[in-house]
C-alpha cells in the first residue's frame, strides 16, 4: 500500500458507473456529507461533454 506517497485519496463509485477521484485536499468527512451533491454534479457535468 505504501508507495513513498503520504496523500491518500478517496474514490467513491456510484451505481451508475461514474467514479470519482478526490486529492488529500477534500476530507472524508466534507465528502460524506456532499457526496450525493456531488455525484450530481458530476452526472451533469459528463452529459454535457458527451453533446460535443
Amino acid at each position: 500500500m505504501s508507495n513513498g506517497v503520504n496523500q491518500y485519496h478517496t474514490v467513491i463509485s456510484y451505481a451508475d458507473g461514474i467514479t470519482i477521484t478526490f486529492g488529500d485536499s477534500v476530507s472524508r468527512r466534507y465528502i460524506r456529507l456532499n457526496a450525493d451533491r456531488i455525484a450530481e454534479d458530476e452526472r451533469r457535468r459528463r452529459r454535457k461533454e458527451r453533446r460535443k
